[in-house]
């Protein structure tokens, strides 16, 4: 209806919240806070997941393919391809992904998550950045593989710009 009226129709997609049924099913998609150990429900009670586990990753990218071949919106505003904590996420994927991309092991708990006490935290936290603008740009290829003049949003909830890169690749 929106392009019979000479409209842009943009969808605004969430990422990484699930309800707790899905993450029942999918205990390895959690994203895991490192003071705690478990995943946790925001504040619209949804559990989150992780954007480095590939699995999930594969499914929400199946699913925003089929999405954008049906409706053929104008653009797309993807919302929390981002950490929300800085104690997030210590997954197994995250740590896994981490070791292969920088050769290093993940910290173990928030409490090396300190710059002062472990000079690792400033790669993890940058590696971390890296981590959510590839999966951004993989959200954005598909987008793109039904328009070259189709647009790309970003949407960054509840950071403050210092933490912009660190929690969702965007500076």
């Amino acid at each position: 209806i929106c392009h019979k009226y000479g409209l842009k129709f943009y969808l605004h997609l969430t990422c990484v919240m699930v309800s707790k049924q899905i993450m029942s099913q999918h205990p390895d998609w959690a994203r895991i806070d490192m003071n705690t150990g478990e995943t946790f429900t925001n504040s619209y009670g949804c559990q989150v997941t992780c954007f480095n586990n590939q699995e999930f990753m594969d499914e929400f990218c199946k699913r925003l393919d089929r999405l954008i071949a049906e409706v053929n919106p104008d653009g797309l505003m993807q919302d929390e391809i981002q950490f929300f904590r800085h104690t997030c996420c210590g997954c197994d994927s995250c740590r896994a992904k981490y070791l292969k991309d920088t050769g290093n092991q993940a910290p173990a708990n928030a409490s090396e998550l300190d710059y002062g006490r472990n000079p690792n935290a400033y790669q993890w936290f940058n590696w971390r950045g890296q981590s959510a603008k590839e999966n951004m740009t993989r959200v954005r290829s598909i987008l793109k593989k039904y328009g070259k003049d189709k647009i790309m949003l970003a949407y960054l909830a509840n950071n403050s710009s210092s933490g912009a890169f660190i929690s969702a690749g965007l500076s």
